[in-house]
């Protein structure tokens, strides 16, 4: 559930800057692509297939006055990424905010993964994070200001019986993201973690998180935001 609590610092922080969402077409994606909206920001909305709810969420963004743009493509193929930061350039301006969330979990017994089914999932984090995140780094380096939040996925610190392919390409975005952080912090960039986690027992259903609560857990620290999200 969105929160409706408007923080005023928050729209000085986001008037006008233009962020990308990805995997943003429902679930989290879909929750923080309107909140920046709220904020003011305009939202650039990435997924792969769900279309039709892509457009609804741009439709709620721009119902907010905020400008949006709808740009289909698979964030794990490099080609793909060049073409969605080309036209968020040429229609909405250098991004200035990234939120890396497309990605799906495949639960299934570790020994009944196939090599391509494990392929595929440590791509959407392992490789699709990295893939945005360099197309994005270079304007913020120029630009001395920038925003990489990278929601994953508590599996990487929990028993992952089930889920261990989800588990490990979390495991990879968490180190992917502290590497950034310490070689990038120097030019005024900021990137975070968004640790997310169930609030029902057992393996994820494959869908991903429907709503996004909010709350912290202590477990994590005190640099590690939590949210407790619902799966559909």
């Amino acid at each position: 559930m969105l929160n409706k609590k408007i923080y005023p610092w928050l729209i000085i922080m986001l008037k006008d800057k233009t962020a990308l969402v990805t995997g943003a077409s429902r679930g989290i994606g879909r929750a923080i692509a309107i909140q920046l909206a709220r904020y003011g920001a305009h939202v650039a909305i990435n997924c792969r297939r769900s279309k039709e709810e892509a457009k609804a969420v741009c439709k709620a963004i721009e119902k907010l006055g905020r400008k949006t743009l709808l740009l289909m493509g698979d964030t794990c193929q490099e080609e793909d990424v060049e073409i969605i930061f080309d036209q968020i350039e040429e229609f909405l301006g250098r991004p200035n905010i990234l939120v890396n969330n497309a990605a799906y979990a495949l639960c299934k017994p570790f020994l009944e993964y196939s090599v391509d089914e494990w392929k595929n999932q440590l791509f959407y984090k392992g490789l699709g994070y990295y893939l945005t995140a360099r197309r994005a780094l270079p304007s913020m380096i120029q630009q001395k200001d920038g925003v990489i939040i990278n929601i994953l996925s508590t599996t990487a610190q929990r028993d992952g019986a089930g889920e261990l392919a989800y588990a490990t390409t979390n495991g990879a975005a968490a180190a992917l993201t502290r590497g950034l952080a310490s070689e990038f912090g120097k030019f005024g960039i900021r990137i975070k973690r968004h640790d997310c986690s169930r609030n029902v027992p057992g393996p994820p259903s494959g869908h991903r998180p429907a709503a996004c609560a909010g709350g912290r857990d202590p477990a994590f620290g005190a640099g590690h935001h939590v949210c407790r999200c619902h799966v559909r």
